[in-house]
């Protein structure tokens, strides 16, 4: 119920999250497989590209809800100037964590489920709204969370460049 508050409906279908740790995918069903709003069942493998079910995503007058990190987050900015990688690009590798960036939080560790935690994409605020523009989404609402080391409250004054950017968008009807 804490994403249909933060998605502002009262029109919830059903939005199920389940981890498989042996596959190392996460699936989405829809509770509801008949409902004219809401998620299309689908399977995704985290930061990578979803295979659908239906093609367009949310269904007409559905909402889309992500969260991701931002590539243009003051901290990812500062490491490109300090020739760095960016800390939102350091899991790419299967082998170890933290690649290019001696400040990673997890530099040199070994994975534990290396296939599934490995960044494919990451967005700055403009690409991901055009993102879900470009595939007929209206996007309605994007927020910023976290703004290092100031306090968070910063980020909803400057979501472009907060750590982590949350978009609500909606299909139309």
């Amino acid at each position: 119920m804490q994403l249909a508050v933060a998605a502002a409906t009262s029109d919830v279908h059903g939005l199920e999250v389940t981890v498989e740790r042996a596959s190392g995918r996460v699936a989405w069903t829809s509770a509801s497989p008949t409902s004219k709003r809401g998620l299309p069942t689908r399977t995704a493998r985290p930061h990578g590209r979803p295979r659908h079910r239906d093609r367009a995503g949310a269904r007409p007058g559905g909402y889309a809800v992500v969260s991701t990190e931002n590539l243009s987050s003051w901290h990812n900015v500062g490491a490109l100037v300090l020739r760095w990688q960016q800390f939102s690009l350091t899991n790419v590798s299967a082998r170890r964590m933290g690649l290019g960036n001696p400040l990673a939080v997890h530099r040199g560790e070994a994975w534990e489920y290396p296939s599934s935690w490995q960044h494919r994409r990451v967005f700055a605020y403009r690409g991901l709204v055009e993102l879900f523009e470009a595939h007929g989404l209206a996007v309605e609402t994007v927020r910023g969370s976290g703004y290092y080391p100031l306090p968070r409250r910063v980020a909803e004054w400057d979501p472009r460049h907060a750590a982590f950017l949350s978009l609500r968008a909606r299909k139309p009807a």
